[in-house]
Parts: C-alpha cells; sequence; structure tokens
C-alpha cells in the first residue's frame, strides 16, 4: 500500500504500521476549511514514514508556497526520508508520465527493495 493520493494522508498516519513508503501525488495542504476531522494538519505530524510528494511547480489548485511546501514541512518523517519532486506542470503530474514513473520506482526501490 505505498501509493495514496493527499487525501490519504490522514490514513497513512493512522495506518503507520502498514505502508513502508509512501508516494504522494499532486497533494498539498486544503486552504479551505476540512470537514471536521478531516484537517490533514492533524495527521501530517503523525507521518513518520518515509514519504515523497510529487506535484507541478505551477499547480493552480496547491501551489508551492501556500499548499505544497507548507504540507510537505508538517510531516513527521526524518527529512533524509522526505522528497519533495517538482514537474514543469501544473497540478496533473502525470503529464511527466516518464519521469514520474523513474521517480516513484526510484523511491520504492529504495525503501520496499528492487524488484527484478
Amino acid at each position: 500500500m505505498p501509493l495514496l493520493q493527499c487525501e490519504g494522508v490522514s490514513f497513512t498516519a493512522l495506518a503507520q504500521d502498514r505502508p513502508k513508503a509512501v508516494v504522494v501525488l499532486d497533494g498539498g495542504y486544503f486552504l479551505y476549511p476540512p470537514p471536521a476531522g478531516g484537517d490533514q494538519a492533524d495527521f501530517a505530524t503523525r507521518l513518520k514514514k518515509p514519504v515523497m510528494m510529487v506535484n507541478g511547480r505551477f499547480d493552480s489548485v496547491f501551489s508551492v508556497d501556500t499548499a505544497q511546501d507548507p504540507l510537505f514541512k508538517m510531516f513527521g518523517t526524518p527529512p533524509a526520508d522526505k522528497r519533495h519532486v517538482e514537474f514543469d506542470t501544473a497540478h496533473d503530474v502525470t503529464e511527466r508520465r516518464a519521469e514520474l514513473i523513474q521517480n516513484v520506482l526510484a523511491w520504492l526501490d529504495k525503501y520496499l527493495g528492487r524488484v527484478d
């Protein structure tokens, strides 16, 4: 269970014993008021697993300064096990599919072991 979307931050934090590594695609801190019990800030600091967050540098949904960086900094993962990858895309990083796959597989190989 290594791949989770931004909404999965709370789930991942609660299921600490299950994932060995986390990949967050197109994620960021929600700027609008979250539903009761759904504020990522309440959960992100509890996430201690290795986490890579992949975003678009020109994302209009989750801007780098106000949404991506704040969520990334909130993760409770040790700095050596956190990585923020930014592509020259808008919100949908799958526009850079080949680079996305390369980065995600390298991350998962590092923490889950290489598959031959």
